[in-house]
């Protein structure tokens, strides 16, 4: 109880105590008695509504309270999953980089490996594709595809404006037919990358900002293995 309401409570209460001796006759038609009733009752009255008023105003700050707590969990919760994430990114960087010789015709494992994490350790899904496409023409510049085990990839019908369409929305994945699509957050490359893979049961809510920053690494190694290749 704040210090403000013990006050109104202690005057309510020496309000009751003293009425009596303000009221000593009769208040127009009313006679003493009824008066001091009457005046006994509104404080009161005002008693209960403040009460009232401050059972409301504390459920409204535990209610808050409660929001707050959750938003925090779920916070600490978003944060421990992305530590545990943060040892697969440096291997499809400086690693990646350290190992990768582009005179050596080795770009193309530099994207398998970076589909290899999405797909066996984030997503867990049978195969998933990188895709480079020229935003002028809407041709495909560029896919690298990685399969899981043994699992056959069947010729996957989707279309390249389609997928140019979804660029004004960055990290997100979007729905197209029975696939999920995320392409990088460079807004400003005529040769954006596409990562696409299969839906499945698996929540991948968690995992997005890992997600897109493999995404955007792929995007980074095509500048970087394929310098003139923009325009």
């Amino acid at each position: 109880m704040s210090t403000i309401v013990k006050v109104v409570y202690f005057l309510l209460f020496l309000g009751l105590v003293v009425l009596p001796h303000f009221i000593v006759r009769d208040i127009l038609f009313l006679p003493q008695a009824y008066a001091q009733s009457l005046g006994s009752l509104v404080l009161v009255c005002i008693g209960l509504l403040l009460y009232y008023l401050h059972e409301w105003d504390l459920r409204r700050m535990e209610k808050k309270l409660e929001v707050s707590t959750d938003k925090l969990n779920n916070a600490y919760t978003y944060l421990g999953t992305v530590n545990r994430r943060l040892p697969l990114l440096k291997n499809v960087t400086t690693d990646l980089l350290r190992k990768s010789d582009p005179e050596k015709n080795k770009k193309k494992e530099v994207f398998e490996s970076l589909l290899a994490t999405v797909v066996t350790s984030l997503i867990h899904a049978d195969w998933g594709m990188f895709r480079f496409i020229d935003v002028g023409n809407t041709n495909t510049v560029r896919e690298y595809i990685y399969t899981h085990k043994n699992y056959v990839l069947l010729k996957t019908e989707i279309g390249n404006q389609d997928m140019l369409d979804m660029r004004g929305s960055t990290g997100h994945v979007h729905e197209l037919q029975d696939l999920y699509v995320l392409h990088t957050s460079d807004a400003t490359t005529s040769l954006p990358c596409f990562l696409i893979f299969p839906k499945g049961g698996n929540n991948i809510d968690d995992v997005l900002p890992v997600i897109q920053s493999i995404v955007d690494q792929a995007q980074l190694f095509y500048k970087y293995y394929y310098p003139t290749a923009e325009h």
